[in-house]
């Protein structure tokens, strides 16, 4: 970033940088999470049998409420651990989805008629809600992010992946500290800035069986490269459901 621009702008663009970083490192990561948690439970990964759930529609029209994330879709998905499936405390699912959420939970039960003993009816008039975020949905925290995978092919229906966690099978780990270095050339009026990072997410239970290192997200996300550590795959506390949503369209 040299002064001129600086000046031009009347905006730091080293401080803009810096402001950003965080979000952008979350974003790598989460992508490299998501490769891997692709080519683990998705379609031929050796989780994919045990620890996944896919109740999607792909043929455009014939979508149901059964298709759809609901209690009785996180039940099933929950109880594909077994008795372990309490120990669920943690959903991520695409906007798509939550937007679902959102408005079944701003439907009510109550009365369409001021008649007395009128039985009650699902949205039947009722009373609006104060605040519409979905935070918790059947006892599991609700993670919102558009990076998470729509699956299908073209003329299908979007299909939505969602992530069930318990706490803690996700580890983080990392070969070396951040390191941002900063550094000024008084010549030429410009500063320079270097952000250094390793950093590996990693689901528990979870083997890397390739012979080579240093995987891109494409090797990452191919089920052939993992194996599972455990020999009960549902100690894995992790599950894979795939739903479709009503606001959801299909894929072009």
């Amino acid at each position: 970033m040299d002064m001129l621009s600086q000046v031009q702008t009347n905006e730091d663009a080293l401080a803009n940088i810096r402001d950003q970083l965080s979000t952008d490192m979350s974003r790598k990561l989460e992508q490299k999470m998501l490769s891997q948690l692709t080519g683990q439970f998705g379609p031929g990964g050796p989780m994919n049998a045990t620890n996944a759930l896919d109740l999607s529609e792909a043929t455009p029209g014939s979508e149901t409420d059964a298709n759809y994330l609901s209690a009785a879709s996180i039940t099933q998905a929950k109880y594909l651990l077994s008795e372990r499936a309490n120990n669920l405390n943690t959903i991520a699912m695409h906007p798509t989805v939550a937007a679902y959420l959102e408005q079944i939970g701003q439907l009510t039960f109550s009365s369409n008629s001021l008649t007395p003993g009128a039985g009650l009816t699902w949205g039947g008039g009722g009373i609006g809600v104060t605040d519409t975020r979905i935070g918790w949905m059947s006892g599991l925290q609700c993670i919102v992010d558009s990076q998470m995978p729509i699956v299908g092919t073209a003329g299908e229906n979007e299909q939505f992946t969602c992530y069930l966690f318990a706490k803690g099978i996700v580890k983080t780990g990392s070969q070396f500290p951040l390191l941002i270095e900063t550094d000024r050339n008084i010549l030429s009026l410009e500063d320079a800035m270097a952000v250094t990072y390793s950093n590996l997410l990693h689901v528990l239970g979870t083997s890397w069986s390739a012979s080579f290192d240093d995987p891109s997200n494409t090797q990452l996300a191919t089920p052939a490269n993992w194996s599972v550590a455990y020999e009960v795959p549902q100690l894995i506390e992790c599950v894979r459901l795939v739903v479709n949503s009503p606001y959801g369209g299909q894929i072009q």
